[in-house]
C-alpha cells in the first residue's frame, strides 16, 4: 500500500487525491464521496460496516459499478479454520490477540450496537 490512514483521524474522501484501490475496514461514507476518491478504473472494497451501509454498498455500489468505470465490492469473510501458521505464531508468543472486554452478559444489547457501529477494539468477549 502507498498510504494507510486511520479513519478516526482523516477522512480520505475529503482529500484532493484519487486512489486506484481503497480497502475499507468499516464502511461509513456515502457512495458519492467514495466515487470522488477513486480514479477512473479504481476499485473500492469493504470488509465491514453497519448492516445498513453494507446493504447500501451491495445495491447502490453495484449500480455505480454499472454506470461508472469504477467498481465497488464487499468481501465476505469466513471463520478461520485450520490456520496452522497463526496457531504456531500464537504458541510462540509472536502474535497477541486484541480483546475488547470481558463484559457481563447483561451488556450484550449495548455490545451488539457497539459492534454494529464499528466502535469496538478487537474481539468482543462476554463472560457467561
Amino acid at each position: 500500500f502507498d498510504h494507510v490512514m486511520d479513519f478516526r483521524l482523516k477522512d480520505f474522501t475529503q482529500l484532493d487525491t484519487q486512489n486506484d484501490l481503497i480497502l475499507d475496514s468499516k464502511t461509513t461514507r456515502s457512495t458519492r464521496s467514495l466515487n470522488k476518491a477513486l480514479k477512473p478504473g479504481g476499485r473500492y472494497i469493504t470488509i465491514g460496516g453497519t448492516v445498513g451501509k453494507l446493504i447500501h454498498m451491495a445495491t447502490v455500489g453495484k449500480l455505480m459499478s454499472l454506470v461508472t468505470s469504477k467498481s465497488y465490492g464487499i468481501v465476505a469473510l469466513k471463520a478461520n479454520q485450520s490456520n496452522t501458521m497463526l496457531h504456531e505464531m500464537f504458541d510462540k508468543g509472536e502474535l497477541t490477540p486484541v480483546i475488547d472486554g470481558p463484559y457481563p452478559l447483561e451488556d450484550i444489547p449495548r455490545l451488539i450496537q457497539l459492534f454494529g457501529d464499528g466502535q469496538h477494539t478487537g474481539k468482543i468477549v462476554v463472560n457467561l
